[in-house]
């Protein structure tokens, strides 16, 4: 689909799965509001998977947030659940799609829709959802070693078919021999 003449950096991962960069300034927010009215008018969410917010009035209903560090990883229960909604929302209409944002565009965008498309099987394991998301997002990263874990976390629970669990722990002692001489 055409976004040339849109001032914001819109990719489609998949005819219903788009990404961007976050909208840094209000005017920014209004281009990727005409953007969406204009190619999906009443058929989009939109995700933020930024630590930064905006207005998001303007959008109604349709905007969700994980927010996410820009290194950092989002909890395994969350990746599920942003699976689940986005898996629903698309199910329910066939012109229905979602936008997914960050800070780049790139990660955490790039692992939560990476992690959908393992979940859907669109892609039936994490190298081939890698390997999708760069092709359609130029840059797209997932790089780290702990957003691959993470995307095979999920690819392990979509194979065993059980929802991931929030486990905490709590570390109590930590001994060091041998520290180093500085």
């Amino acid at each position: 689909m055409d976004t040339r003449r849109y001032r914001i950096d819109v990719n489609y991962i998949t005819d219903n799965l788009l990404v961007c960069s976050f909208p840094p300034t209000r005017s920014d927010v209004y281009e990727l509001k005409r953007f969406m009215d204009d190619k999906h008018k009443n058929c989009y969410k939109i995700v933020n998977v930024c630590e930064k917010t905006y207005d998001t009035t303007m959008f109604g209903e349709n905007v969700l947030a994980y927010p996410t560090a820009i290194n950092g990883v989002a909890r395994l229960t969350e990746l599920w659940d942003f699976c689940e909604i986005t898996d629903k929302w698309l199910k329910e209409d066939d012109s229905n799609v979602l936008l997914t944002h960050c800070q780049n565009g790139n990660v955490p965008s790039g692992l939560f829709l990476a992690s959908y498309l393992v979940y859907s099987r669109i892609c039936w394991t994490s190298e081939q959802a890698i390997k999708q998301y760069r092709t359609k997002r130029e840059n797209g990263i997932i790089s780290l070693p702990c957003h691959r874990r993470y995307l095979k976390y999920i690819e392990t629970s979509v194979i065993a078919g059980e929802q991931p669990e929030d486990i905490k722990i709590l570390i109590s002692n930590i001994t060091l021999s041998n520290s180093p001489a500085f």
